[in-house]
């Protein structure tokens, strides 16, 4: 994971991404009907593992604030990275 990396990336994703990018350039090249549709179906994968995992992370830093057993400092940096995000 670099630092550039938004929280919720990992490698599983990276994965996807990686075969998106491959799939849309064979798809360019070739221009057949079936590598279109592997590219979308990728796609579409793809973009649901991101907002899943957004969405996870989201969920983790709400309960996290909903516990109140924080400091007021931990408070507000998981608030911020809520907020950035």
């Amino acid at each position: 994971m670099s630092p550039s990396d938004p929280p919720w990336m990992h490698n599983d994703i990276r994965k996807f991404i990686w075969a998106r990018k491959r799939l849309y350039d064979i798809a360019m090249h070739t221009n057949s009907p079936g590598d279109w549709a592997k590219c979308r179906k990728t796609r579409q994968i793809c973009v649901n593992k991101i907002e899943n995992a957004k969405q996870t992370y989201y969920n983790k830093i709400a309960n996290i604030l909903k516990t109140g057993n924080l400091t007021s400092k931990q408070w507000w940096l998981y608030y911020k990275k809520l907020l950035v995000q």
